[in-house]
């Protein structure tokens, strides 16, 4: 393999490793926003049975506070965790 023949070979490679990064790069933001969407459509599931019902729009932003987290909790356990123990300790 002549220099120049072996540098253009190089330089390919090169560039078909770069593509392949892309690639891969591209899949793994495709899989994280479909998985944002699913849990999205998961929560929203389960938050429409609440009094009154409840719809996440942006999955982050909505359950930043923490209030949304423990409003499903609440749906799925079937208690509510904001009420305090009578029994003493």
């Amino acid at each position: 393999m002549a220099g120049h023949e072996r540098q253009d070979w190089f330089e390919r490679e090169e560039f078909i490793g770069q593509i392949s990064d892309i690639r891969v790069q591209n899949l793994q933001v495709e899989r994280e926003a479909v998985q944002k969407r699913t849990f999205t459509r998961w929560m929203n599931l389960h938050l429409q049975k609440c009094d009154p019902p409840i719809q996440i729009q942006d999955l982050f932003r909505d359950i930043q506070d923490g209030f949304i987290l423990m409003v499903l909790l609440e749906e799925l356990s079937g208690s509510s965790p904001w009420v305090a123990s009578t029994t003493p300790t």
